[in-house]
């Protein structure tokens, strides 16, 4: 009954985000041509663009603060920015269709520190084809989506996944 359940929810989010949301163009051979800007998640106010940081490998995470995945592969994403961070690899979490306040309390619970970005009515992830939470986008130094992570980042054969595409960026 559980898993019908939970089936259930993950089909109405998928209807939710692929219907109901607007959608921005995303070029997924130059996702900086969208001039995509999103308001940040922490305490300034300010919003940030996509756009600042071309040049640079890129990890983009779509999560919500109600997704248990989310929440099981978040540490890990942590640790990796902090191990990669000085190779150049940006990251950036994206919280979707969530309240403002609670996706705020989850990344403090956790300690996240890396970029995370507010898309409250699920547009940005609906232009990326983001069906379920989470996913993970690779995006190359010019912009390209090189890779694509569905569903959380578990365990020892996700987490050897995920540096191997993490690697690949750095070549």
């Amino acid at each position: 009954m559980r898993k019908i359940q939970y089936t259930v929810l993950i089909a109405c989010v998928a209807v939710l985000f692929t219907t109901a949301c607007k959608r921005t163009n995303i070029d997924i051979n130059n996702i900086y041509t969208s001039d995509i800007t999103l308001p940040s998640l922490n305490d300034k106010g300010e919003t940030i663009k996509l756009s600042e940081f071309k040049g640079y490998p890129l990890v983009i995470n779509f999560w919500a603060s109600w997704c248990i995945p989310c929440r099981v592969e978040m540490p890990f994403l942590e640790l990796s920015w902090k191990q990669y961070k000085d190779k150049g690899v940006k990251f950036i979490g994206i919280n979707v269709m969530d309240e403002k306040k609670g996706a705020q309390d989850y990344l403090n619970e956790l300690g996240v520190t890396f970029h995370n970005l507010y898309d409250p009515n699920g547009e940005i992830a609906n232009s990326f084809n983001v069906a379920a939470l989470p996913v993970t986008f690779f995006v190359d130094k010019s912009g390209r989506i090189v890779n694509r992570n569905f569903g959380g980042i578990i365990g020892e054969e996700g987490e050897l996944e995920f540096r191997s595409n993490l690697e690949a960026l750095l070549r």
